[in-house]
Parts: structure tokens; C-alpha cells; sequence
């Protein structure tokens, strides 16, 4: 399903205007406000292509930090609920929980380790099945893999999941090479790299 690129130029805008974390490092106009810590044209790239295939009845995220992207991505894509796994050791993790969380509608965290059986335990309460996943957590190649393994039993055929970093780190890369093999790469940004799999 082709994203519209013409919105685009407008998604990069807005990303600008909802500003970043590390000004030099992600390439915002100024730090501060939503502290998204994305490339603001991979970020909306992202968005524009999951504006294809909105609407979504369950989003969860893997590594919130400040919840500059959950954020965003909650007001330009049509999200039912969203669900947020992080283990609150970010220094802009307070950001998330008293300002950004109050705009993301009809949200559950779970604060610890996406690696625990409490973390699993967790989803399995829920009784969600997710159509959107995000993995932007640890960043070793087992770490990424074991969140990975998490989300299976709670995914399925045409779901879409993206990862962050298939490009800059290559504990990342090497599990995102093996994963775009077995299932649809609908999505490969340059830059920290973002990258969709459509599950088979």
C-alpha cells in the first residue's frame, strides 16, 4: 500500500515544530517540547507510510524514552490503544511520564524490564493482539532479539513492526538483515535507519 508523499514536507514540519532531544544529534530546530529523539525525515517517512495502513487497533512500543515518537505518531495516525514497555532508566523518561503520556489516548505502560517474565505477563493480560509494533529498546543484538521473541505470540499475519537503528548500530542491523528475509521490508529509511516488516 503506496504512503502518500505528499504529506511529507507537512510531517516534517510538524516534527520540527513538536521539537527533539539533542539538537546536533537528531537534526530538530531546538531541543525541548516533545524531545523526540528521531531524524525528523525517517520519522516522517514512518508516519506517512503508516498512514497507508491506519487504521490501528493496538500499538505497542518498546523503548519509549520521552515519548517523542509515541506522541507524534498517536495524533497523525489513527491509533485505538497504545501500549508502552520501558524500563524507566532513560534520563527523558520523566518527560514521558508527566507530560507527553497525558496526550497519547487510551494508553498502559508497564515500567521494567521488556525482558521479564512480568513484562510477557503483562501482554498476556492485556488479551491484545497488536497490529503495530515498535522496537526501539535495547539495542544489542540479544536484546533486540528477545524483545523480538515478546512480541510473537502476540502478533499476526499483516502486522506491521518497526524497528529503529537498522542502519547506525549493527547489533540492530544484523537481526534486522536475518528478519527482512522472512517477512515483507516495506520500509528502509538511511540516517539511524527505520525499518518496517510486514509479518507473514
Amino acid at each position: 500500500m503506496p504512503p502518500n508523499q505528499k504529506l511529507l514536507p507537512t510531517l516534517i514540519g510538524l516534527i520540527h515544530a513538536a521539537g527533539g532531544d539533542q539538537v546536533n544529534g537528531f537534526h530538530h530546530l531546538f531541543e525541548g517540547g516533545y524531545c523526540i529523539q528521531q531524524f525528523p525525515d525517517e520519522l516522517a517517512r514512518l508516519a506517512c507510510l503508516l498512514s497507508a495502513y491506519a487504521p490501528f487497533n493496538a500499538y505497542l512500543e518498546i523503548g519509549t524514552a520521552a515519548g517523542g515518537t509515541i506522541r507524534f505518531l498517536t495524533e497523525q495516525v489513527l491509533i485505538h490503544k497504545s501500549v508502552v514497555i520501558d524500563d524507566g532508566q532513560h534520563q527523558r523518561f520523566p518527560i514521558w511520564t508527566e507530560h507527553n503520556s497525558q496526550f497519547v489516548p487510551n494508553v498502559n505502560q508497564f515500567i521494567g524490564d521488556s525482558h521479564s517474565p512480568e513484562a510477557a505477563l503483562f501482554l498476556k493480560n492485556l488479551g491484545l493482539t497488536f497490529d503495530l509494533v515498535g522496537i526501539d529498546g535495547d539495542h544489542s543484538y540479544e536484546g533486540v532479539l528477545a524483545d523480538w521473541n515478546l512480541i510473537q505470540p502476540f502478533i499476526s499475519p499483516g502486522s506491521l513492526v518497526w524497528f529503529h537503528d537498522v542502519r547506525c548500530l549493527d547489533e540492530v542491523k544484523r537481526l534486522w538483515q536475518q528478519l527482512r528475509l522472512q517477512h515483507t521490508p516495506i520500509l528502509e529509511t538511511d540516517g539511524l535507519g527505520i525499518g518496517v516488516l510486514r509479518i507473514q
